[in-house]
């Protein structure tokens, strides 16, 4: 319920009630991997290169994130912040 909640904000162009459910889905299923995901690609949006390497390692350890996932991830990273992550 939360992963859906929060893409009705982000639609609504309410991107940080959007981000604080996707942090209650983590707390509710830690290694939920769309709230993973999302709160990386947030924080790389915003440009918040210390939040997006923190979501990005907690993604990178859990195996339901999917590997066309970290790739995408890791190409916004390198867009984003000039240099490459490293997984």
């Amino acid at each position: 319920a939360y992963i859906e909640l929060a893409s009705v904000y982000f639609e609504r162009d309410e991107v940080d009630k959007g981000m604080e459910l996707l942090k209650e889905a983590l707390k509710a299923e830690p290694d939920q991997p769309v709230a993973l995901t999302t709160l990386a690609f947030g924080a790389i949006v915003s440009g918040n290169e210390a939040e997006a390497r923190k979501w990005m390692q907690k993604a990178a350890n859990q195996p339901r994130v999917g590997s066309d996932d970290r790739q995408a991830l890791a190409g916004a990273y390198e867009e984003t912040f000039g240099r490459r992550y490293m997984w």
